[in-house]
């Protein structure tokens, strides 16, 4: 996954996003699902060949991942489409069915067969029949029509409008990544194993990003593109004040059940990470803020900042961390991603208020 999920991030584009406020429909789905596609394979071929150059034995376990990478795409275009469609009650119906059904899959098959590729491979053939029975007749019913478009230059179009969106994707990605090897290099394995136990938590979240940018972005594209600029940054308004409310619960409820939650759940000893858990959370709470922020420039359809702004978060990431682990240890590598996540909601926010 360690390497498959940057590429995932990289191959994706922006795709989702950019489909969702397209409200002109400046590109057609079928143009959509031909990058898609073509993108889903290169996922496939250059994570597989990575993996057999670095340790080939891990390629028999590593198809069926990134298979279900490339179906998982197809899904995300999907949901694009409703979300355009207004049809948000139909995406959450696909990952209701997706979400239970695939833990239950991959655990009874792994129980019966004991045997981690076969339980992948099932999760895959789950997938696959989400897409085919729910996610595509959606998309059909919402009006589109599933077929390839075969312009290169409707194509080559699509490619040059998103591609800074996966750019910037793709360095959030490995942003997250970043501050584990100075961890572990700086450190050593003990503390890596505290981090990536905490920052498990900040990945959890990403759900929650996604869930305000998918409830906002196609309303707010909408008052952009008709000229309702008083409405549309009243929207955005209103959305940071929820996110500001949430951000602030949930610092709340770190400082109080963080510590025992820990101990409870990893182990006595994880309760001395409990500081880094603080610093995490407090990083999660400005993500939130900047979801929105991203998801208001994402309905200006101004998908260049994204490379700008990830491309510089991701080189002040490394000085951040190294002087924070060197000054504060563990804890100064929660306050690098804290530092790196203000740093970067800063820049978004300095780019939609100049608009």
């Amino acid at each position: 996954m360690a390497v498959v999920q940057p590429l995932y991030m990289l191959l994706m584009m922006g795709l989702r996003p950019n489909l969702a406020t397209d409200i002109n429909r400046d590109f057609a789905y079928g143009t959509f699902l031909s990058v898609q596609t073509a993108a889903s394979i290169l996922l496939v071929i250059i994570s597989i060949s990575i993996i057999a150059i670095v340790d080939v034995t891990l390629v028999g376990l590593a198809v069926p991942i990134c298979v279900m990478k490339a179906v998982e795409m197809h899904s995300e275009l999907c949901y694009g489409v409703l979300q355009r469609a207004g049809k948000l009650g139909l995406v959450a119906r696909s990952l209701l069915i997706r979400a239970p059904v695939l833990l239950l899959c991959f655990g009874s098959v792994l129980y019966i067969t004991n045997d981690a590729h076969t339980a992948f491979w099932a999760q895959t053939v789950v997938l696959i029949l989400v897409q085919m029975l729910h996610d595509f007749p959606a998309v059909q019913d919402s009006g589109e029509e599933i077929s390839l478009d075969m312009s290169k230059d409707q194509i080559f179009g699509l490619v040059r409008n998103t591609l800074h969106l996966g750019v910037g994707h793709f360095f959030a990605s490995l942003q997250t990544n970043i501050p584990r090897f100075f961890v572990y290099s700086s450190i050593g394995v003990a503390a890596l194993s505290y981090y990536t136990t905490v920052s498990f938590i900040q990945r959890a979240s990403v759900g929650l990003f996604v869930t305000i940018e998918q409830a906002i972005g196609s309303q707010l594209s909408r008052l952009w593109i008709g000229g309702n600029r008083q409405q549309f940054f009243g929207g955005i308004r209103q959305a940071l004040w929820v996110a500001v409310m949430i951000s602030v619960g949930g610092l709340s409820l770190a400082y109080l059940i963080g510590e025992p939650f820990l101990g409870l759940v990893f182990g006595p000893e994880y309760t001395q990470a409990y500081t880094l858990l603080m610093w995490i959370s407090a990083a999660i709470a400005v993500r939130l803020i900047s979801s929105v922020v991203q998801a208001a420039l994402i309905a200006q359809r101004n998908f260049r900042i994204f490379g700008i702004v990830q491309t510089a978060s991701l080189i002040t990431t490394i000085p951040f961390t190294v002087i924070g682990i060197h000054y504060y240890g563990l804890d100064g590598a929660g306050m690098a991603v804290l530092a790196t996540t203000i740093f970067r909601t800063a820049c978004f926010s300095a780019v939609l208020y100049r608009t």
